[in-house]
Formats: structure tokens, C-alpha cells, sequence
């Protein structure tokens, strides 16, 4: 069978309406049997906060407005948001050590250590009125990530959302009925 015909019969099973493509595209998360409560995922650079390449850790750019209302909106809702970023990977240090960064900062006349963890506290205080949870990974109980370097697949067919969409934005400027151009996609490059 050629992946083209796989991908079609990976639509077809999923369904090749419109609706059910909005449906499968925003299907309920499995958790894997996970019993954690369900949480959204938001990342930092590049997302959360402008990102024009590397500062250092105590460097974390100017907020994202539409992101920012978003995970205010979703905590409000009650939904658990948390932020998930690799500032806060653990990495080998000069030392030979192995932890999160941190670089060294004058406290009370003393110079004392200041983690990748407590720079992005501050500025979610500042900017977003609390500090959700601060992750490096996510885990099975996160519901959705929202990542500026993430691309979506549609389950279970290996087609990148990014391409569907493109696909579908061309095929609408045709003016093609949406029935027809879905069956279309499957040809996604």
C-alpha cells in the first residue's frame, strides 16, 4: 500500500467531514492511566516572552500578550497550567556537576547562587500576577503544549497539522467545497 493510501485510509477511518477533523484535531487527551489532573503546558521563550537569541538566565524577554491572556484565561478556568521550558534542564556544569543553571549574584553583600528557576518565578509574578509549576518535560497527564517550536501531527496519520492547514488555506482560495478539499489533503507534501 503506497503512504499515500495509508494516509487516506488513516482520514477516511478518522473521518472525512469537516466537523470530524475539527473533532479528532481537539479529541479528549489519554492519559495513559495516568490518575494526575490533566494540565496545559506553556513554554517560555518564543512564546510565553519575545526570544531574540540567548541573554543568559537572567535574561527573559518582554511578555507575549495573546499567551499571557491565554494562560491567565485557562487558570481562571480552573485548568492547572504550568510553564515548560529547558532553562530549568538539568546540565552538566563547568564544575564537572550536573544541575540546573544558575549564575552568581550579589546578595546582602554576599555573592550567592541564583537558579534558572527563580529568574522565571520573578517574571511570571511580574507579568502574569502568580507562578505556575516550572517544568523541563512533560508528562502523560498534559493536555496540550504551547510551544513556538512544536509541530502538531494529526493522530494517527503522520500528517503535520502545519501541512493540512497550508493545504487546505489553497485549496479554500479555489473556492473548492470543504467536503471535496478534505478528501484533498491526503496528497499533503
Amino acid at each position: 500500500m503506497k503512504s499515500s493510501d495509508k494516509r487516506q485510509k488513516g482520514l477516511a477511518g478518522a473521518g472525512a467531514t469537516w466537523g470530524m477533523f475539527l473533532k479528532v484535531a481537539g479529541s479528549k487527551t489519554d492519559t495513559h492511566g495516568s490518575n494526575e489532573e490533566e494540565w496545559v503546558g506553556f513554554d517560555l521563550d518564543g512564546t510565553l516572552a519575545k526570544y531574540d537569541g540567548w541573554k543568559g538566565i537572567d535574561h527573559i524577554g518582554e511578555p507575549i500578550k495573546p499567551m499571557v491572556d491565554k494562560i491567565k484565561k485557562l487558570r481562571e478556568d480552573g485548568v492547572m497550567v504550568k510553564i515548560v521550558t529547558a532553562r530549568v534542564a538539568p546540565k552538566k556544569r563547568s564544575d564537572g556537576t550536573v544541575g540546573e543553571d544558575f549564575v552568581k549574584v550579589e546578595w546582602n553583600g554576599k555573592k550567592v547562587n541564583k537558579f534558572a528557576r527563580e529568574f522565571i518565578a520573578e517574571w511570571c509574578h511580574e507579568n502574569l500576577g502568580f507562578c505556575p509549576e516550572i517544568v523541563h518535560e512533560k508528562d502523560h497527564s498534559m493536555k496540550e503544549l504551547y510551544d513556538d517550536r512544536c509541530k502538531q501531527v494529526l493522530p494517527n496519520c503522520g500528517v503535520p497539522i502545519e501541512n493540512v492547514l497550508k493545504k487546505l488555506l489553497r485549496l479554500e482560495a479555489r473556492r473548492e467545497p470543504r467536503t471535496a478539499a478534505l478528501r484533498r489533503l491526503v496528497l499533503v507534501e
